[in-house]
């Protein structure tokens, strides 16, 4: 498909923002969620041949397609369950997947095709799904994201505060923690870690089988192009460089939605 592609993955903290020339990302950029039309415009400008958009907060999506609608001059392709995307929904209730975790997949098919993939997107909430090389979105497990970790303890408990997490490109905290703020963020950014890994694991075995549960733990230690037979583990979303810090992934793709996006696109229009 030749021409500027917009694409757009609101999410329920950011809207990420890609630029497509072809098939190549050219720009990449994120947003609050409740940016305007006008704002993103102000950055990407308006000449466009097609605009595809995601979203997963309902009362912003109508909105949001009405003005890119007027700012931009076209009607934006809206991703869905029932969309011809070319994947096929394990889900048995598949209008309730969230797009983000299709366009995902989509993403994750485009870069690593004919491999089984578990793709874990950390954002808001931390998603794992798990994609046959058949291209079957099989399903996978929902967890709160990182920032709810402490944001939660601070809401539940009389006495634990408020604690900010670092950021990711920062060394991490001793996990044997001297005092209470040091002990929230170790357990946050080790214990979900150990969750990731945990439920890649395990969502292996059960979706590719046992061998595939022990490459998924095994991942870091590899290179995508040395599962094409087995499993390989993506990272995407805003707080996966936390955990790409502990090789909890194969390979890390921030704008992985964003290719999924263009790739959807790209089929509307073959």
């Amino acid at each position: 498909m030749t021409g500027r592609i917009l694409t757009l993955d609101l999410g329920n903290s950011t809207l990420a923002v890609g630029v497509f020339e072809s098939d190549r990302l050219v720009k990449h950029l994120r947003l609050p969620s409740d940016a305007s039309a006008q704002q993103l415009i102000r950055r990407v400008g308006k000449s466009f041949s097609t605009v595809a958009l995601s979203s997963v907060v309902p009362e912003r999506t109508a909105p949001l397609f009405t003005a890119l609608e007027t700012a931009v001059g076209l009607r934006p392709l809206l991703l869905s369950a029932a969309a011809n995307h070319g994947l096929k929904i394990g889900y048995r209730r598949p209008a309730q997947l969230g797009t983000d975790r299709i366009a995902a997949a989509l993403g994750a098919r485009k870069l690593y095709p004919s491999q089984n993939l578990v793709i874990i997107d950390c954002g808001t909430a931390t998603t794992l799904s798990f994609l046959t090389r058949e291209s079957e979105l099989l399903g996978g497990a929902i967890l709160p994201g990182l920032a709810l970790w402490p944001a939660a303890l601070a809401h539940a408990t009389a006495k634990l505060p408020s604690v900010k997490l670092p950021r990711a490109q920062g060394s991490l905290p001793p996990l044997v923690a001297k005092d209470t703020v040091s002990a929230i963020r170790a357990g946050a950014l080790y214990g979900h870690a150990g969750a990731i890994r945990e439920l890649a694991a395990r969502g292996a075995h059960d979706a590719f089988g046992a061998h595939a549960a022990a490459l998924a733990l095994d991942a870091p230690r590899r290179g995508p192009a040395q599962t094409r037979q087995s499993v390989t583990v993506i990272g995407t979303g805003g707080q996966a460089p936390h955990f790409a810090a502990q090789s909890c992934f194969t390979v890390t793709e921030p704008a992985l939605t964003l290719h999924g996006l263009q790739a959807y696109a790209a089929a509307q229009h073959a």
